[in-house]
């Protein structure tokens, strides 16, 4: 890799430059190509609830075509007890998931031999080529992805399932899983047949893009701990945004302090504390454009006086006397802050309403 000088740089400066290159002693070294797989979990379980309670929606606006089809599927909607929205959107989503794990497994066979070996080694044949379009762009995205301009630069591949079971009638693990083909293509054929979605066929590119990889906080603060320059654009964030949840658990870089010792009631939670109140033990040692600070508290942890007086309690061979000190469960909880460091923000506010009208947008016919 070519590293100019500067145009500003005077000549001495170029022949001094010129003069350590040739002779090995100035360069750029990596040790890591950017190809190594990083295998990251999926939130499937997540995904799959919010795809779902967003197509329930859809099928209930358009649910006059979708009715007399329907009720030939009512002694099994009755046994699942859901309503025949849920029902047709979790059979919907549970075949889509299907394609994605064939998609992705077509993704890696061609960028990431170990990723194959180690999570994708088993097949499942795809069921549908075609999907609405938001799903078709869903499934282009979350596949074997490389995010550049960071220091760890390299092949970020989603993981379903960490053991996955195409055997299975639910390989994934998945509550309320429903993998009906026929209950599939009689939706399918509804939809395209009558042209109530534009549908579009699914990407055969290997490579995915980061929709699925930013991280989200408390208030729906989406973040985005890598550059947009050559990585994401605002396609990416509108994707993210109509889906509504974490797609994984957060990546980003995070400045984490020590631990304090506190005097946390149980009923305390880190969602009910002022975390703006509470005051670092170390400096910063980094910062970023965009902090996002959190608490995490340990309920677990043993103060040495409380391990002490156990151990004195346990060597006693007296019963324990009225004037014994009682290791108070409160006195030894434990929190420390972390601060999680962004390039940008990504998502500013976020309704329902406005996730559902954007998903109807990408789907007009």
């Amino acid at each position: 890799m070519a590293l100019a000088l500067s145009k500003g740089s005077s000549n001495s400066l170029k022949r001094a430059t010129e003069y350590l290159i040739e002779n090995s002693r100035i360069g750029l070294v990596r040790k890591n190509c950017g190809n190594y797989p990083i295998l990251v979990n999926l939130n499937t379980q997540t995904i799959f609830d919010s795809l779902v309670n967003l197509y329930a929606t859809v099928f209930t606006y358009q649910w006059r075509h979708f009715a007399p089809f329907m009720e030939a599927f009512t002694p099994e909607i009755a046994d699942v007890g859901a309503t025949p929205q849920v029902h047709a959107a979790r059979c919907y989503i549970s075949i889509w998931f299907m394609d994605l794990y064939s998609s992705i497994h077509e993704s890696v066979k061609k960028v990431s031999c170990s990723a194959l070996i180690g999570r994708y080694h088993k097949q499942l044949f795809r069921v549908s080529h075609e999907y609405d379009n938001y799903l078709s762009l869903l499934n282009a995205s979350i596949k074997p992805t490389r995010i550049k301009n960071t220091p760890q630069e390299g092949l970020y591949i989603p993981i379903i399932a960490t053991h996955a079971d195409v055997t299975s009638p639910n390989p994934f693990g998945i509550l309320n899983f429903n993998a009906s083909v026929d209950l599939f293509f009689g939706l399918f054929n509804i939809i395209k047949g009558q042209n109530l979605m534009k549908m579009t066929p699914l990407s055969t590119d290997p490579h995915g893009r980061p929709c699925w990889l930013f991280d989200w906080h408390e208030e729906k603060k989406v973040c985005a701990w890598f550059h947009p320059e050559g990585n994401f654009d605002y396609g990416d964030v509108t994707l993210n945004y109509i889906l509504g949840i974490p797609c994984t658990p957060n990546l980003g870089p995070r400045d984490v302090d020590d631990w304090q010792l506190k005097h946390f009631s149980f009923r305390v939670t880190p969602d009910n504390v002022i975390v703006e109140s509470l005051q670092r033990l170390t400096v910063r040692r980094f910062q970023g454009c965009y902090d996002v600070r959190t608490l995490e508290i340990d309920r677990d942890y043993v103060s040495p006086n409380a391990k002490k007086q156990r151990t004195e309690k346990e060597k006693s061979e007296t019963e324990e006397t009225d004037d014994s000190a009682p290791v108070d469960s409160d006195s030894v909880a434990r929190f420390r802050l972390i601060d999680w460091t962004y390039y940008h923000r990504v998502v500013l506010n976020m309704e329902k309403e406005t996730r559902t009208d954007a998903h109807i947008i990408i789907n007009r016919p």
